[in-house]
């Protein structure tokens, strides 16, 4: 009975020993998964310091234990911040005095500039005085009054030189060329301030609206306007530039720069609106495919077309799969029928191609794919045929009709009667 009840004690106890092996294995493989993840963050997270005591003699390392090894990576790192934050504090004090030095010198270089041009001034006006002297053949003992003229010309430069004092304005850089702002608004006319003014609150960029707005509003002379917005380019306040559209072969851009911007701001108190380029820029891929969307929403007012919108943040649909479709424009051909309008230079990937489509789909039954010309309506054309055949390999339902055309034929409305070159059907089910 005896032995028994002793193998019974000893069958418990075996048990009993066995689970606690069990459970301590399964702890000691949580602790070494815990310590290979505390080892991770460390190497990721921690300095140099952390494999210098790694290396040489007795590891301390190893010797750690978790909590050791936790307080380690968190001093670390905290000590890291700090040098981080001592390095960012030095950059920010050599960024702050090179922007001193680089004033400094600017004002130092205007200067001289002023000086410079004084000089060739007084140069210019004594070799004038030089050429209008009456020659004689005769020599006299009589000595040129050097002295009186040196002083005189001495004078006249110390009180026409701008002075340290005078210089201390405000200065900005156009191409990195410094300009002080005070002294160029000192030579902006009236007539250039009525521009500026226009350019500053509207952001117009297109020569040609900004001389029908002038002319209509101040009834400027075509010409005056030419030759003032010629001086404010020659004067680093404007930018010019020009690009082409299938439409038109050039269009004059202009642009504020930062002088521009400083003197508006200087003249009115505010700062000016984004200018039609910057916005161009900030919502398409380039300014030749920002205008040619514009050139399309002016073809399609034209043609009767109510509510024309090419501003990307009125156009953003969201989906019903959380993505987003943005057509360059939408219009409503009638009050029932509203149209959707992308205008394409056929430098999309298939991919990002396709992921176009397939948005407009979830959203119209009718797309509208303008092209620049016909080089790239060809490279279109293939792209959208490569379209329908993913959807056929891959069994995706789908249905879409594009109007593909260039930018002429939708001025010339042959995107509409031509269906034959221009209508693509999509129907896969």
């Amino acid at each position: 009975m005896s032995n028994d009840k002793n193998d019974v004690i000893f069958k418990q106890l075996t048990a009993q020993i066995e689970e606690y092996n069990s459970n301590l294995k399964k702890e000691m493989s949580k602790s070494k998964k815990r310590r290979n993840i505390i080892n991770v963050i460390a190497e990721k997270c921690c300095d140099a310091k952390y494999g210098f005591n790694q290396l040489g003699g007795d590891n301390e390392i190893l010797r750690m234990s978790d909590v050791e090894m936790r307080d380690f990576i968190i001093t670390n790192i905290l000590n890291q911040k700090q040098e981080y934050i001592k390095m960012i504090t030095e950059l920010q004090n050599g960024y702050l005095e090179e922007n001193r030095l680089k004033e400094e010198f600017s004002r130092k270089y205007l200067i001289l500039k002023e000086e410079n041009k004084v000089l060739k001034n007084k140069v210019s006006n004594l070799e004038q005085r030089i050429s209008l002297m009456p020659l004689s053949s005769k020599t006299t003992d009589t000595k040129p009054d050097n002295n009186i003229n040196l002083n005189s010309q001495e004078n006249n430069i110390s009180s026409n030189t701008v002075s340290q004092k005078n210089i201390e304005t405000d200065i900005v850089y156009v191409n990195n060329e410094p300009y002080d702002i005070d002294k160029t608004y000192q030579k902006v006319n009236t007539y250039q301030f009525v521009l500026l003014k226009l350019i500053g609150d509207t952001g117009l960029s297109e020569f040609q609206e900004i001389l029908a707005q002038i002319v209509e509003k101040n009834n400027f002379k075509e010409k005056m306007i030419r030759t003032n917005i010629d001086e404010l380019i020659n004067m680093h306040i404007l930018n010019e530039q020009n690009i082409g559209t299938p439409l038109r072969s050039k269009i004059k851009l202009l642009e504020l720069t930062e002088l521009g911007k400083a003197i508006y701001f200087k003249e009115t108190g505010k700062k000016p609106e984004i200018s039609e380029i910057q916005t161009m820029l900030n919502n398409h891929a380039s300014l030749r495919h920002g205008y040619c969307i514009k050139e399309t929403a002016k073809s399609l007012q034209r043609q009767g077309y109510a509510n024309v919108c090419y501003d990307a943040s009125k156009n953003t649909i969201q989906l019903a799969d959380n993505r987003r479709y943005v057509p360059d424009i939408i219009a409503d051909h009638s009050k029932s029928v509203k149209t959707y309008w992308e205008v394409e230079l056929a430098h999309h990937t298939d991919k990002d191609f396709f992921e176009k489509l397939d948005k407009a789909m979830k959203v119209t039954p009718n797309l509208y794919i303008i092209a620049p010309d016909k080089e790239a309506k060809t490279k279109l054309r293939k792209q959208i045929d490569k379209y329908t055949k993913y959807l056929f390999v891959n069994s995706i339902n789908a249905k879409l009709t594009i109007f593909l055309g260039t930018l002429n034929e939708l001025e010339k409305r042959q995107i509409f009667s031509n269906e034959e070159e221009c209508k693509i059907t999509i129907n896969i089910t």
